[in-house]
């Protein structure tokens, strides 16, 4: 019996002694980890991260171009659709006319003379005329868009007055006082295309070099890319203005669309004068327009 407690008493005494280190090796291991992590924590917070990289806001984007620019394009339009205009005349006229079935081609032929004074005068006449019943005539006053510099421009909108205007006097003209001067526009025809091609170019020219005159002309988005040929065609101010009178609106809605009815009427009035009668397909040119 003396012995079996002895025995006990060790075996108790060594358990308690391997439990006392394990709980002595397990604070010792937490006390580590929370050491480590503590460090971990540390250069966490030492620790910068990288600042991004910001493009700088001056930097301009890259430009995005239209009509396949900046160069083919603007080109091609400018050089090809004068081009074209005499080629219809050439290949169609009083010496005959292009056949597809079966394709025959007449010799081209444009008249001897294709610049004229008298031919200037005309069309800058008929230029000055739309934009005076232009100014002149009544119309509606419209607002237009709120521009990136929060103005907000005015637009006389009367084309639908001054184009009833430009047709009731022709048809005066006409009925009431010689009905061949609608003819002039057939035989002096490629004189009128050479003045509106060369008074177009220097119109272009000058108010492209204008829109360089102050840092403070609101440029079109698409037409400030710095590429010249490009910007040059598609109009680098936004708004070229002479006072209240607007260029672009003024070109884009009168004597360009008017004066393409008044070309139409003045074909069919040459076709009745040397035939004595109007086309279906003349008649319906003149009625779409």
């Amino acid at each position: 019996p003396g012995r079996t407690a002895a025995t006990v008493a060790m075996v108790t005494t060594r358990r308690q002694a391997a439990r006392l280190e394990d709980e002595g090796g397990a604070s010792k291991r937490s006390r580590s980890r929370s050491k480590s992590r503590a460090s971990r924590k540390g250069s966490t917070k030492t620790k910068k991260t990288p600042a991004k990289k910001r493009s700088p806001s001056n930097v301009q984007q890259q430009p995005e171009y239209e009509f396949f620019g900046p160069l083919v394009g603007p080109l091609g339009i400018v050089v090809g659709l004068p081009a074209v205009m005499y080629g219809l005349y050439g290949f169609c006229g009083k010496h005959g006319c292009v056949s597809l079935f079966p394709f025959e081609s007449p010799k081209p032929q444009l008249p001897e003379t294709l610049l004229s004074l008298e031919g200037f005068l005309v069309y800058l006449g008929w230029i000055l005329a739309v934009a005076l019943l232009h100014i002149c005539l009544p119309a509606n006053v419209k607002p237009g868009v709120t521009l990136t510099n929060g103005k907000q421009l005015q637009y006389r909108m009367n084309g639908l007055l001054v184009y009833v205007v430009i047709l009731a006097l022709l048809s005066a003209g006409y009925f009431g006082y010689d009905p061949s001067i609608f003819g002039y526009v057939y035989d002096h025809f490629v004189e009128l295309i050479t003045a509106s091609v060369l008074t177009t170019l220097l119109f272009s020219v000058v108010l492209y070099a204008a829109s360089f005159r102050s840092k403070a002309v609101l440029c079109a988005k698409g037409g400030n890319t710095g590429s010249t040929i490009y910007d040059f065609f598609i109009g680098r101010e936004l708004n070229p203005r002479l006072g209240k009178f607007d260029f672009k609106e003024f070109c884009e809605l009168y004597p360009g669309l008017i004066g393409w009815v008044v070309i139409d009427l003045a074909m069919a009035c040459k076709q009745y004068e040397v035939h004595g009668y109007v086309t279906n397909s003349m008649a319906m040119v003149c009625l779409f327009h």
